[in-house]
């Protein structure tokens, strides 16, 4: 499903390059950019919340991902029985 404010910027900004080679024979992305932000202000709101959103989704991913490589993960599982010195020394995964 397509996001209708992008659709509808993505028509401004064509309708913008159209218009800019009419007028001066070629078009500048900055300035396109411009006159579509100025005309459309509740799409480009829209649209940048969702980019902000993205953006701290990203964010959040690697500083999950960060935190989780720091947690020390247990070296042994508890063994009844076993002194924990011997634990120590055993390798991470026995298999039976």
């Amino acid at each position: 499903m397509r996001n209708p404010d992008l659709t509808q910027l993505r028509e401004a900004v064509r309708t913008e390059i159209a218009r800019a080679f009419k007028a001066a024979g070629f078009a500048r992305p900055r300035d396109i950019a411009r006159q579509v932000c100025a005309a459309h202000p509740e799409n480009i709101s829209a649209l940048g919340g969702r980019l902000a959103e993205d953006a701290l989704t990203d964010l959040a991913r690697r500083e999950l991902k960060h935190n989780t490589q720091q947690r020390e993960s247990p070296s042994q599982m508890g063994l009844p029985g076993v002194p924990e010195a011997l634990a120590i020394q055993l390798p991470p995964a026995i298999s039976i």
